[in-house]
């Protein structure tokens, strides 16, 4: 298990999933949200923002989570 790997991936994880509930209980408290929303619109702004936020910080958290733990590494060459 790469340690390396497996912290990047955790907080990253981690980071996503806050995003997440974040925007289901609070979303007053997205401050990046706004401005995209003013710049690109409430429907686009709002995709950016889960898709950028959200959901690629959780699949690579969780991605990163899954290499840590069946031995690989994002950071180091194994082999």
């Amino acid at each position: 298990m790469d340690l390396t790997t497996l912290v990047i991936g955790g907080a990253t994880a981690l980071f996503g999933a806050t995003t997440l509930v974040m925007r289901l209980v609070w979303p007053q408290r997205l401050k990046d949200i706004a401005p995209m929303q003013a710049r690109f619109g409430a429907v686009a702004g709002s995709a950016i923002h889960l898709t950028g936020y959200t959901l690629l910080p959780l699949f690579f958290g969780l991605f990163c989570l899954y290499l840590a733990f069946t031995g690989s590494s994002i950071v180091h060459q194994n082999g």
